[in-house]
């Protein structure tokens, strides 16, 4: 994948990819892949990255975009490397 910075957004666009990337979270500790204490980069990072990676695809609506990356969030952790303590 190549680099995409915020630069590369429009402002309605950065605030699709904040409000997914939040509901994402809550999502995602609701289903148990983080918990309060724990919301590790790793994960987090996967988490933006399928949601930018839908966005860049043209997907713009938020409740999607949280589906589409709660659903690719178990392939994608067993695709990682362990994480370092």
């Amino acid at each position: 994948m190549e680099y995409i910075s915020a630069a590369d957004f429009d402002p309605e666009t950065v605030s699709l990819l904040s409000a997914a990337f939040n509901h994402a979270l809550r999502r995602a500790r609701s289903k148990g892949f983080l918990s309060e204490e724990q919301s590790t980069d790793r994960t987090r990072t996967l988490i933006a990255n399928l949601i930018i990676d839908a966005v860049v695809e043209g997907e713009r609506n938020v409740n999607r975009l949280v589906d589409q990356a709660i659903a690719a969030l178990p392939t994608a952790l067993s695709l990682c490397l362990p994480e370092q303590p």
